[in-house]
């Protein structure tokens, strides 16, 4: 279970300390990819305990995107019917590490993006303590997105708005 929260808590890490500033439009690949993780092997000093029902229930938690999915992160500038529109957080690759920077709101470099939302989406939960120590994942619904939530979300683009198959609301505390 820990490692779950320990991948996690990883890949969010990379994401915080690779914060910057640039213009440059970022490549459609995902910041963040995870996996449920099935198995666990038991080593000769350790003994494995069995699964929870509390550890399945996190599992579905992990969020894994369809083959062709484009990966759309951004700060929830405004709440519609069924829709949001965001302030796309951009990412720059670099030799040493990634720089990620969501532009300031109302400034020339900010981009709105209108997300749209179907029946059929999925939403999950995110509340991330300890700057990423700790994060407790569940399954949620559109009605728990505020404005200033950031979202994380596997989909595509129709025309100038995404259409959201999968949506990380991340909260942090």
């Amino acid at each position: 279970m820990k490692s779950k929260h320990s991948l996690a808590a990883g890949l969010l890490l990379l994401m915080a300390v690779a914060a910057g500033c640039s213009s440059k439009e970022p490549e459609n690949t995902p910041a963040v990819i995870t996996e449920s993780i099935q198995g666990t092997e038991k080593s000769d000093e350790e003994e494995v305990e069995p699964k929870k029902k509390e550890d399945t229930d996190k599992e579905a938690d992990f969020v894994v995107p369809e083959q062709g999915e484009e990966h759309l992160s951004g700060k929830v500038r405004n709440l519609g019917d069924n829709s949001v529109t965001i302030s796309k957080i951009f990412v720059e690759e670099n030799e040493n590490s990634d720089i990620v920077y969501l532009p300031e709101e109302g400034s020339q470099e900010e981009e709105l993006v209108t997300v749209n939302f179907t029946d059929d989406t999925e939403f999950h939960f995110w509340l991330i303590k300890g700057g990423g120590g700790d994060i407790d994942m569940r399954e949620s619904s559109f009605s728990e997105i505020q404005e200033g939530y950031g979202l994380e979300m596997y989909g595509n683009y129709e025309g100038d708005s995404f259409l959201a198959s999968k949506v990380i609301i991340e909260v942090y505390e």
